[in-house]
């Protein structure tokens, strides 16, 4: 449905209202144009400022040093207003636009901004709607405060973003947007629910610093980029389901206060950094593809990450999750030595998680020890007296008593003693199978957590 919309050609910005009261002294060229921008700000300011609380009434003194006077002259002329903005307006042909000031939002959606736009340390009294707008130059809404709900949805920033230092008092929601450049949300403080779902970071984000108060989905996004969460506090559940991570990702000195899940998540090329993070006890690992062997990362790079990680669910208690990060930090730091015994360790027991593996080998070594206990036993007889079927049982019951150590060794009929390659693999399977009852127990013991 949205895709039929967004056939519709976007409103040039020139014909809105809302943005004529928000450059109210002209479009800056760039960020030079200091004045410009300033003279906007202030105008807005004045504009919006009978609607503002008595805390946001002081929040306008701060950012404004010279406040007061600037207002009393806006008073003066304040009548005139609207009449010069209707004049401005029909001058555009696009006085139809005029009741979209009456809403009941910020109503800017659907539009085409073809000039950066330079809406930093502004206050947005009331709900603001971007949905389905286009932003051809760079954006920027640094140290800006929206007091209601602000909506970015479909949206599409074509270069550099920046909403460091932002204040979003209520509910904020970027999902199905597009970012093509660096994007910039550090220092954010994010107040109440935060939704970026199923967005798309072609370059780097930043959002390091940031304060997530609330709930924050970051469900099936793509960063193409490197992306930096460092320093970054989350205090409700936090969602990155699905999401891909292309390059390095950075969470450390973060803090997570709650449930975090990162269920089917794709890190290509680098694990992620914790290092110096706190997580929480209820954070979820599930079907999350690592980067193993990856040849844009250094093995001592990957192995510290998973360290790193396996150390924090320890910190918390998750002993699950810890061997599991134990698993990825051995297969890394043998994926060039190819040690046998490492192979075996994981082999037979999946770096001590399985219980089933190192019964599944006792079972395997048995009936191969039979074999060969048999042959040994078949060959060795100057007469044949015994059945065939008596050569099997005994052979059986030699290796049943070696893969067991704890039962008393069986004799054979007719041979006193073992004969000296026969004794060889008693003692060689005895010594395979002391190893699998000692991987079983780990199993167990890991299992069930033991301590």
């Amino acid at each position: 449905m949205f895709d039929e919309e967004q056939k519709e050609p976007l409103m040039p910005a020139l014909q809105n209202p809302w943005y004529h009261l928000l450059t109210w002294y002209g479009e800056p060229e760039d960020y030079k144009d200091e004045e410009t921008i300033y003279k906007n700000r202030l105008f807005w300011h004045c504009y919006i400022y009978e609607d503002l609380s008595e805390d946001q009434k002081k929040l306008v003194a701060e950012k404004e040093p010279h406040w007061e006077e600037e207002y009393s002259l806006f008073n003066y002329k304040q009548g005139n207003i609207i009449t010069e903005l209707e004049i401005k307006l029909m001058r555009k042909d696009a006085f139809k636009n005029i009741s979209l000031l009456d809403c009941g939002r910020i109503n800017l959606s659907k539009i085409e901004f073809r000039k950066a736009i330079f809406f930093d340390n502004f206050i947005f009294f009331d709900n603001i709607d971007f949905s389905g707008s286009t932003f051809s130059r760079d954006a920027n809404f640094s140290e800006s405060i929206f007091s209601g709900k602000a909506v970015f949805t479909y949206s599409t920033f074509s270069k550099y973003t920046y909403f460091g230092g932002a204040t979003f008092a209520k509910a904020v929601n970027f999902s199905d947007s597009v970012f093509s450049v660096y994007t910039y949300f550090n220092d954010t403080s994010f107040s109440n629910g935060t939704n970026f779902s199923d967005s798309k970071f072609y370059g780097g984000a930043v959002f390091s610093g940031s304060k997530f108060s609330d709930w924050a989905i970051f469900e099936g996004l793509k960063f193409s980029g490197d992306v930096n969460f460092s320093g970054s506090k989350f205090f409700d559940y936090t969602i990155f389901i699905g999401s891909t991570f292309s390059q390095n990702t950075d969470f450390r000195n973060s803090i997570f206060k709650s449930t975090t899940d990162f269920r089917n998540a794709k890190f290509e090329k680098h694990p992620p950094q914790f290092q110096g993070s706190e997580l929480h006890v209820d954070t979820i690992w599930d079907d999350v593809t690592w980067p193993i062997s990856h040849e844009d990362t250094a093995l001592s790079e990957r192995a510290r990450a998973f360290g790193t990680l396996r150390h924090l669910m320890n910190k918390v208690q998750r002993f699950d999750a810890e061997l599991d990060f134990l698993a990825l930090e051995l297969e890394v730091k043998n994926e060039q030595k190819k040690s046998f015994f490492y192979w075996c360790y994981k082999t037979f027991s999946d770096i001590g998680r399985s219980v089933a593996r190192p019964l599944w080998g006792m079972l395997f070594f048995t009936v191969i020890f039979a074999g060969l206990q048999f042959w040994i036993i078949f060959i060795s007889r100057n007469e044949f007296s015994l059945s065939l079927w008596q050569d099997v049982m005994a052979a059986v019951k030699i290796s049943v008593s070696n893969t067991f150590l704890f039962l008393t060794p069986w004799s054979v009929e007719d041979i006193n003693d073992l004969s000296p390659w026969g004794q060889v693999l008693s003692l060689l399977q005895s010594t395979i199978s002391f190893v699998l009852i000692f991987l079983l127990g780990l199993g167990l013991r890991n299992k069930y957590r033991i301590r």
